[in-house]
């Protein structure tokens, strides 16, 4: 297991509706919209959403799946999710466990909120095929994740000056947290050929996430027998054919297993 993945796993395996309380929103953003009513077909069938969370996702998708599975790696957010949707079903689980769990022979696959890019390269890689192994051929990829495009746009660690008078005040609170967070997670940070490993500004620097380029992206969904289908920005805009977005921190896409 790489050191990105080791740091990122210990900080989401605690995470609870509790410490986080706004992951217990139910509002999805434009680009799931669009994404979640364009491959609505397939989100009737058997559904698998990775990363549940407080099941932000998980209460749209329940409402019209066949049947539904739900994986995280936080006991916390299993149990709420539980009690909150009980006519699914749920495990405690890594990404690449979801199958050992809830078996294959899905319809559609839903990983929001990025939570691929807490692998390195070399595992997304394991990740994705894996997760190609558990749709039925033809079956529906819905993914988010972070745009190496879009890097110039990221707010750095000694930030304070902000558009509102109230982030001016959160920005001199948590400088010293970020800071030293950014000072112990920087050596970490890596780069290749499309693709860069960044401790970006998630949970207050605290985190080492995977960005790609949409170029990247597509190639490698290609590699590992999917066939992309589109790509959404976080205004919900469908994407020309290469276009990267450079404003788009996050990009949506949708993928299909080969038959």
């Amino acid at each position: 297991m790489s050191e990105q993945r080791k740091i990122n796993d210990a900080l989401w395996a605690g995470a609870s509706p509790e410490a986080q309380p706004h992951y217990l929103s139910s509002e999805l953003r434009p680009p799931e919209r669009v994404a979640f009513a364009r491959q609505q077909a397939a989100l009737r069938g058997r559904v698998l959403e990775i990363g549940v969370g407080a099941g932000r996702l998980t209460g749209h998708l329940v409402a019209t799946a066949s049947e539904l599975w739900g994986i995280d790696i936080a006991p916390g957010m299993v149990a709420h999710c539980r009690s909150a949707f009980p006519q699914a079903h749920f495990a405690v689980d890594s990404l690449e466990g979801a199958g050992a769990a809830a078996g294959d022979g899905f319809d559609a696959i839903v990983a929001g909120y990025n939570v691929i890019d807490v692998v390195d390269e070399v595992e997304r890689e394991a990740v994705l095929g894996g997760w190609r192994d558990l749709l039925v051929p033809g079956g529906t990829l819905i993914l988010s994740t972070h745009n190496l495009a879009a890097e110039d746009t990221l707010p750095r660690p000694g930030r304070i000056l902000a558009r509102r008078r109230y982030e001016i005040a959160g920005n001199l609170r948590s400088w010293r947290l970020r800071r030293a967070n950014h000072r112990r997670l920087a050596p970490l940070e890596r780069r290749g050929d499309g693709w860069a490993t960044i401790n970006d500004p998630g949970e207050e620097h605290a985190v080492l996430h995977l960005y790609v380029t949409r170029a990247h992206q597509e190639r490698q969904f290609r590699a590992l027998g999917f066939e992309p289908v589109e790509c959404v920005d976080l205004e919900g805009r469908l994407l020309a054919d290469g276009e990267d977005a450079p404003g788009s921190v996050e990009l949506h896409y949708v993928a299909r297993r080969a038959a």
